[in-house]
């Protein structure tokens, strides 16, 4: 059976970016802090602010990044963490902790259960991070809906200078298996983002998520351009098969 297209996710760090993205056609808003790091956390009264504004314009998926494992605060208070339809947390400098019970204790302090979204990185090394097969093993032992792949650097490389769409592609295969959304990101740029969309069925990702290459000059500081994510939306819809640029791995 062939498999839908994948949902386009902005991660917006203002009321004004997530309107820009919503005019753009995003169809996940995810919330987060761009100067604060990979997953860095936004303050929760902009969350809130960023809520509102999507809220009063329909009922598309709000998303946040909590930060990174061993860096959380106190909880955010209960209203605003149950808006929420999904959190993520990255798990930098945990690969040699006991991050599993970790993050099924954030799940119930939190009370996000199985909005939770764990985040393992491609970069993991280097981040010293749980390797990604290990993160989704956790998520399958878990009540996890979604897992994300992402970069932890944010250094001008991007996902395919550390993973291939083969290795991509068995991440994917064994999370639909199990029942898990798997989302991409990592610094894609508009050309990887095609070529993502257009996997074979089999290997294409639920969700692909971006910042730079919907913000100006393809800069992830800068702010997020209605017209780079309409075309972002746009590079999503199916291209006659093979007709695609090839998503190759690149030497770091």
């Amino acid at each position: 059976m062939e498999v839908a297209r994948p949902r386009l996710l902005v991660s917006v760090r203002s009321p004004a970016e997530a309107t820009a993205a919503l005019d753009g056609g995003a169809e996940i808003i995810d919330v987060k802090e761009p100067d604060r790091g990979s997953l860095g956390a936004a303050d929760p009264h902009v969350i809130r602010e960023i809520l509102e504004v999507v809220r009063q314009q329909d009922s598309r998926v709000v998303s946040a990044a909590l930060g990174e494992l061993g860096e959380l605060g106190t909880p955010w208070p209960t209203d605003l963490r149950a808006d929420l339809d999904f959190a993520k947390v990255g798990l930098a400098r945990a690969h040699a902790t006991n991050w599993r019970e970790q993050l099924g204790k954030l799940a119930k302090r939190w009370e996000f259960g199985p909005r939770l979204v764990p985040v393992a990185y491609a970069d993991h090394e280097r981040a010293e991070a749980p390797a990604p097969a290990d993160v989704l093993d956790w998520a399958m032992a878990s009540s996890s809906r979604l897992l994300l792949l992402d970069t932890f650097g944010k250094d001008g490389t991007s996902l395919e200078n550390w993973l291939s769409l083969d290795a991509v592609g068995g991440l994917v295969t064994t999370a639909r298996r199990a029942g898990i959304a798997f989302a991409v990101a990592g610094s894609l740029r508009a050309d990887s983002v095609r070529s993502l969309a257009n996997a074979p069925a089999d290997i294409r990702p639920a969700i692909i998520a971006v910042r730079g290459a919907a913000c100006a000059d393809d800069d992830r500081t800068n702010g997020i351009d209605a017209a780079r994510v309409a075309a972002l939306r746009a590079s999503l819809e199916p291209l006659p098969c093979g007709n695609y640029p090839p998503f190759q791995q690149k030497q770091a």
